[in-house]
């Protein structure tokens, strides 16, 4: 059983998760226009944006991002009561980032990597454990949840602290606005008139503690009424393509049916009790209809919905952290804010969303998030009952096996040596001339090591490196220099990491989950750990684990097909 035992929010509503939930309850938005930002064109721009002075006056230090210095705060506020856990060796820190320190890219690229600020937070705490990053786009912050979740159901730790954080910077905004993405007034989420998002910057802190019977529970007097679980969770890609959410909702449809445990192809009916949803709600035309046709899809029209990006905008990677828990809060306390922007439907069918607070009789929660390369993530939250669950643990033995191998280690031109592989290989995909080079070099070891399959759920995608989407970054940073400024959308959708898993997805029409991990060096044995969660839940049949790593001078590339053994045999 996973425990949620402590929490913060840093917004442009607040400085701890109190004062986030008071602006909430006032109606009160932390949106407003910006004119700090150069976008294409005149558009107004609506940002959301962290207070200076919210960060702790004894975490001001020079070596110190202003990024890493609000994750540091958030941690602190979060964990007073329990702060002996953080340098425990039981204890692992899982981040959840889009961009992270990309504002630093041009002036000191050292400080760049999204390993480099989860090393610089861990380490201020103290703790031994090399830290997990999770960049999967708009769904990390979900993605890291379930990801902690399933380390600590392994034994692997006790105790998990889940940091979500992205700030705004030039190179978001316009890279969104590239995109024509944001709206020049206020998002309405779901509303009839709603014409695109407004960008937010967040830093958020929720912590799990795996409990191994109710009186392993760590006491919580004075935070929840009633404990709460992270009871499951699912990620999914679309298999449709790598900016646009599928028109169905395919992947959003299966990763909520998987943390259901919902059989595909049926619906929910009555039969889940009193809930709500807090969807990811971006105010685009094509992201609120796709979820609005994929809750429908699953017969969750009726529950209560609520959006959540209104009020302080689109934070990113910290999104699914933050707004996990609001809703935690709000599921403790009975209530739902109204719908910040909302007026009057605009999605079809209509999903159950108000623009006044209601009360709510819940006993668990669902919240999504969705995003670029076809990702999508899901997760329950739930109130314990009256006795304690069963089969809270997962771990014991998994014995895995690779089944095929496809490696590549160059220096040189990697551009050209990429087509030359390309070519020598006999495939015909021109969609291939216009990746960028971590897709390339994956795409390459995927079509080395999978066929191209109908509909396939059960191959899972785990990729690794430490540069993120940098070769991608550089040549977005070039289209935005100071004296040439004309951003290109079709690079800046390159520059999130797991665009890599979206294409690989959509080539081989895979719609099982996908993760991106980004870390200092490959730890092979601890990447393994992860992939044996994944057969022991039972919901994969292989995985496609590889590290990838290519730039513009070299290229790093070592692909597994992985599969599992039972009785001496191989189950694929």
């Amino acid at each position: 059983m996973i425990q949620i035992v402590a929490d913060n929010i840093i917004s442009g509503l607040g400085r701890d998760t109190g004062e986030n939930l008071r602006a909430l309850r006032e109606g009160r938005i932390s949106l407003k226009e910006n004119a700090g930002f150069r976008v294409p064109g005149d558009g107004k721009v609506f940002l959301s944006v962290m207070d200076d002075s919210f960060i702790e006056p004894s975490v001001h230090e020079e070596d110190m991002t202003r990024l890493e210095m609000f994750m540091v705060s958030s941690v602190k506020r979060a964990c007073g009561r329990i702060s002996h856990l953080l340098g425990d060796s039981s204890t692992i820190f899982v981040f959840s980032t889009a961009k992270g320190n990309v504002r630093y890219l041009a002036e000191d690229e050292r400080k760049v990597p999204l390993w480099h600020s989860a090393k610089v937070v861990s380490g201020y705490f103290g703790n031994p454990n090399d830290p997990v990053t999770v960049s999967t786009a708009c769904t990390s912050g979900v993605t890291a949840i379930v990801v902690a979740k399933r380390l600590l159901e392994a034994g692997l730790y006790k105790t998990a602290v889940v940091v979500g954080a992205d700030e705004i910077t030039e190179f978001v905004v316009s890279g969104f606005s590239s995109l024509m993405a944001l709206s020049d007034e206020l998002c309405r989420p779901f509303d009839i008139m709603r014409h695109g998002l407004n960008l937010g910057e967040a830093a958020g802190c929720l912590v799990l503690r795996r409990a191994d019977s109710k009186e392993d529970m760590l006491n919580q007097d004075g935070y929840f009424k009633t404990p709460q679980l992270v009871a499951s969770g699912a990620m999914a890609s679309d298999a449709f393509h790598i900016s646009g959410p599928s028109k169905t909702g395919e992947g959003l449809y299966r990763a909520v049916m998987k943390t259901l445990s919902l059989p595909y192809g049926t619906k929910a009916e009555t039969c889940l009790g009193e809930a709500f949803i807090n969807p990811h709600g971006t105010a685009t035309l094509y992201n609120d209809q796709m979820e609005s046709v994929a809750f429908s899809r699953i017969g969750l029209d009726d529950l209560p919905m609520i959006p959540l990006k209104g009020y302080f905008g689109h934070t990113l990677g910290a999104s699914g952290v933050i707004e996990t828990i609001l809703c935690c809060h709000f599921l403790d306390e009975g209530w739902i804010p109204g719908a910040a922007g909302y007026l009057e439907p605009g999605c079809f069918p209509s999903p159950n969303i108000s623009s006044e607070p209601q009360a709510v009789s819940a006993s668990w929660f669902l919240k999504t998030n969705s995003g670029f390369g076809g990702s999508n993530a899901a997760i329950k939250v739930e109130k314990l009952g009256d006795s304690f669950p069963e089969n809270g643990s997962r771990s014991g033995k998994i014995d895995i096996r690779t089944i095929k191998s496809f490696n590549l280690e160059y220096t040189g031109d990697v551009k050209e040596y990429l087509a030359s592989l390309y070519r020598d290989s006999g495939l015909s995909y021109p969609k291939f001339h216009k990746m960028d080079l971590l897709c390339k070099a994956g795409v390459l070891a995927a079509d080395s090591l999978l066929e191209v399959t109908e509909g396939n759920s059960d191959t899972a995608l785990v990729f690794v490196n430490s540069v993120s989407s940098l070769a991608a970054d550089r040549e977005y940073l070039s289209s935005i220099a100071e004296d040439d400024f004309f951003p290109s959308p079709s690079v800046f959708v390159y520059t999130l990491p797991n665009i890599v898993t979206g294409e690989i997805s959509i080539r081989h029409k895979l719609f099982g989950e996908c993760v991106f991990f980004v870390e200092e060096e490959l730890n092979r044995e601890r990447a393994l750990d992860y992939v044996r969660c994944l057969f022991r839940e039972g919901s994969v049949s292989r995985v496609l684990f590889c590290w990838d790593e290519s730039l513009d001078g070299r290229c790093s590339l070592r692909a597994d097909l992985i599969g599992m053994e039972k009785n001496g045999k191989l189950r694929v």
